[in-house]
C-alpha cells in the first residue's frame, strides 16, 4: 500500500491527583472544551471529554505520527496550567501521575460516548477506584492494587 491509514480509537481516563474532587462542576464543560481543543492543537481529535470533579475520560482518534505518552503528558501540562491561570480551585491543581489508555473498535464508539457523556450517572454507585479496576479487568491488564493509585 502507498500510504499509511488508520483510525485508531483511545479512551483516556487520569485523576485529579489524590483524587480530589476539586473540579469546579460549573466550570468542567469549559475544562473538557479546553482539553477537547488542546488535544487537537496536539494533532488529534476529540470526539468527546467527560468526568466529573475528580477526573476525566476522553475518546480520542489517535493520530500514529504522536506518541501517547507525549499526548498525555502536554495534554496534562496545558490543563493543568489553564485550570490554575483560571483560579480555578484553592491551591495549586495538579494531576496524578499516569493515566489508563486503552483502545476501541469503531461499532463500540457509540457506547464509549454514552459513558463519557453520563459520568455522574455511572459513579453514584461506583467509586473512580471501582470503574479502572473494572476496564483493567475487562481488557486484561495487569496491575498491582499498591500501585494502581496514588495518595
Amino acid at each position: 500500500m502507498a500510504n499509511t491509514l488508520s483510525k485508531i480509537y483511545l479512551h483516556v481516563i487520569f485523576a485529579v491527583k489524590g483524587r480530589c474532587s476539586v473540579l469546579p462542576a460549573h466550570r468542567l464543560p469549559n475544562i473538557h472544551a479546553y482539553m477537547a481543543t488542546t488535544v487537537r492543537n496536539l494533532g488529534h481529535h476529540c470526539a468527546i471529554v467527560g468526568g466529573t470533579e475528580n477526573h476525566v475520560h476522553m475518546l480520542i482518534e489517535y493520530n500514529i505520527n504522536r506518541l501517547i505518552p507525549d499526548l498525555i503528558h502536554n495534554l496534562k501540562i496545558a490543563t493543568s496550567r489553564y485550570i490554575n491561570n483560571q483560579r480555578m480551585v484553592m491551591g495549586r491543581f495538579q494531576w496524578q501521575r499516569g493515566y489508563a489508555v486503552l483502545s476501541y473498535s469503531k461499532s463500540a464508539i457509540p457506547e464509549l460516548i454514552e459513558y463519557i457523556s453520563h459520568q455522574y450517572e455511572h459513579h453514584r454507585g461506583r467509586s473512580l477506584q471501582e470503574e479502572v479496576k473494572l476496564f483493567l479487568d475487562r481488557y486484561e491488564i495487569d496491575y498491582d492494587e499498591r500501585y494502581l493509585f496514588e495518595d
